[in-house]
């Protein structure tokens, strides 16, 4: 029973970081390409 729940935790810790990793690489991009429109219509 220990067992299972650790390897639950485990899983939801491991689940939650991805999104948190995607969440942050998302952003990145959103305003990588905010900066690179602002930068073209500005020229």
């Amino acid at each position: 029973m220990d067992s299972r729940k650790k390897t639950t935790t485990k899983k939801e810790a491991s689940s939650a970081l991805t999104t948190f990793y995607l969440f942050i690489y998302n952003g990145i991009l959103t305003v990588w390409w905010s900066l690179i429109l602002y930068a073209t219509v500005n020229q």
